[in-house]
């Protein structure tokens, strides 16, 4: 009786594919969102590793139709204290 949590590899149609935990990373429109320890299966021959077709539904649902909200970081500019210091010093 073969074993539930293993199935033959698609792809080479060798090796076996084991259920692990991934760090599954995607672009939603211009966000990088990274999700640790997410469901995949992955092939002890090829090495082939495919996302838990059940954990991308949820991590879409999670995300929503819109994506996750934009990036807003900016750097500030950079602040220029000599010449502070050296106005303070006129000013005296």
């Amino acid at each position: 009786m073969p074993d539930s949590d293993t199935t033959i590899c698609p792809l080479c149609q060798v090796g076996r594919r084991h259920l692990r935990l991934v760090t599954y990373s995607q672009v939603y429109n211009g966000t990088l969102v990274s999700v640790p320890n997410t469901p995949a299966w992955e092939c002890d021959t090829c090495r082939a590793t495919t996302i838990d077709d059940h954990a991308i539904l949820r991590i879409e649902a999670l995300v929503g139709q819109a994506g996750p909200p934009p990036n807003r970081h900016r750097k500030r500019p950079a602040v220029d204290t000599r010449s502070r210091t050296t106005s303070s010093r006129a000013d005296t």
